[in-house]
């Protein structure tokens, strides 16, 4: 760590809800989830103002229609925190010669967008836009006359990687393997032959066992992603996963 920084850390819980971000220094997340956070930031000594984040939360998402403290789902993952710059597109009957609701209308839309667009191969998956930190001059498109505003802001992103240990719990049960998700990731498969020696038991609760646990629906696991590709037409990553490795199986 450079001189003249030192490490602050904050732990806390925040529930996410979709909002505005009037004040650059909050971050505003997507509906129906519920971080428990630990963040680690760079601060300068002198002026107390952060620089950088990077967060290891841990990450659960509520059910449609059901409050966040009734949440069963929980992941632990790294997060990281990405600049990027988008092109706004903001209607005519959204303009204000103040500022003050355009500037609102900017950021409203650039959360849309955020959500709309859910991931990209090149950062991972978009979970909470951070700070809106510059908006440049709106270009007018003649046919309609929307104005396409240019915004770079800080997007908080999750992006699994090969090697990388993730939990994640049991969503479907298969004979040839199970399905898992994990965070904004939903689409994980682990193969039976990378559950060591778990044996698959058929019936109306299928599941795998061994001599010591069993892998049924709901199940925590920690797991290895081997393997993953970006699908850009769904716009997700599908992982192969597995638990053959010390420390790793149901918790």
């Amino acid at each position: 760590m450079e001189a003249g920084f030192r490490k602050q850390c904050i732990a806390g819980k925040l529930r996410l809800a979709f909002g505005s971000l009037l004040n650059p220094n909050v971050i505003v997340f997507t509906p129906g989830i519920v971080v428990e956070v630990m963040l680690v930031k760079l601060v300068d000594g002198m002026s107390e103002n952060p620089s950088v984040a990077v967060g290891v939360l841990g990450f659960r998402r509520t059910s449609q229609g059901h409050s966040a403290g009734s949440a069963v789902r929980c992941s632990a993952m790294v997060f990281l925190e990405a600049e990027m710059s988008w092109n706004v597109l903001i209607s005519p009957r959204e303009l204000d010669r103040k500022g003050l609701l355009l500037r609102k209308a900017i950021i409203v839309r650039l959360l849309e967008d955020v959500t709309n667009r859910r991931a990209s191969k090149e950062h991972g998956y978009y979970i909470a836009v951070n700070q809106l930190k510059a908006i440049s001059e709106g270009k007018v498109r003649e046919l309609t006359g929307d104005v396409l505003f240019p915004v770079t802001f800080t997007c908080i992103t999750q992006k699994p990687m090969k090697g990388e240990v993730m939990v994640g719990y049991v969503d479907r049960i298969l004979k040839h393997g199970v399905f898992l998700k994990s965070g904004p990731v939903e689409s994980i498969f682990m193969a039976e032959k990378s559950m060591s020696d778990y044996k698959y038991i058929g019936g109306e609760n299928p599941m795998f066992m061994n001599d010591h646990s069993k892998l049924e629906k709901d199940t925590a696991i920690r797991f290895k992603v081997m393997g993953l590709r970006w699908m850009e037409a769904d716009r997700q990553f599908q992982l192969l996963a597995t638990i053959a490795g010390d420390f790793l199986g149901p918790l």
